[in-house]
């Protein structure tokens, strides 16, 4: 559906002067049912906004790197990179992480 977006002037001023924000002013030639289909459309992106940014939040994906290692992509903001022997030594420590997790938790800091 093509919508066009009207614009209305709005003093520079009016802000700064506890007049309308750019929100609040008025459509002052838009027809009802347009106004209210492009709220819809907002209302409908803003949701599917939120979905993506929940959903790319809690994905964690697997790839491997240009050099050959594995990455893993989606626990923070750049990827962690191991090659695969890296990657079999820190599997085979995960009971003496698991323990040392629990013997320092008054230490370490949860980022979720």
């Amino acid at each position: 559906m093509a919508c066009r977006l009207q614009c209305v002037a709005m003093p520079r001023n009016a802000a700064s002067t506890g007049g309308p924000t750019a929100m609040e002013y008025p459509m002052s030639n838009a027809k009802p049912d347009v106004h209210q289909a492009m709220i819809d459309e907002l209302t409908r992106l803003k949701a599917e906004n939120e979905k993506l940014k929940a959903a790319k939040r809690s994905r964690i994906a697997l790839k491997v790197s240009a050099k050959g290692g594995l990455s893993v992509y989606g626990m923070q903001r750049f990827p962690v990179t191991l090659y695969a022997e890296q990657w079999r030594t820190l599997i085979s420590m995960v009971p003496q992480i698991e323990e040392f997790l629990t013997e320092h938790a008054g230490e370490l800091t949860s980022k979720e």
